[in-house]
């Protein structure tokens, strides 16, 4: 019976540690407009450059506004004016990405933002969109 139990509550802890590193939480203020997201930079052949990092991020007038949380190599640390250049196709499920560039006349660095499906601040990216 000693086996038994053991076989359970370490298939729970295991079930619990799989939850814990899956799940991405996400705060959005109530007009939709500051959250927090992912974000993943692209190096010039568009290949993701590290992993995916938390951030903070906010509409100002036609750009969003963002702000890596924790330290991000070559990267400035300070917030940084993004243009959203478009709504990706194919996301992961329950998921929705943006491709941003920091200058988009000039080539400037490029970065991929995923934030959840039903997020409040989903219509305001959309917005955003240059089209």
């Amino acid at each position: 019976m000693d086996v038994l139990w053991t076989i359970i509550i370490a298939v729970g802890l295991i079930g619990l540690a799989w939850y814990a590193f899956s799940a991405e939480p996400h705060w959005v203020s109530k007009d939709g407009q500051a959250f927090t997201c992912r974000l993943q930079y692209l190096n010039p052949s568009l290949m993701p450059e590290g992993r995916w990092r938390d951030a903070k991020a906010f509409v100002d007038g036609g750009y969003l506004v963002v702000k890596p949380r924790g330290s991000v190599a070559r990267r400035p640390k300070g917030n940084t004016q993004f243009t959203v250049l478009k709504r990706a196709e194919d996301p992961p499920r329950g998921r929705v990405t943006f491709l941003l560039d920091s200058d988009p006349g000039a080539g400037g660095e490029l970065c991929v933002l995923r934030i959840p499906q039903k997020s409040r601040a989903l219509p305001h990216l959309e917005a955003l969109v240059k089209r």
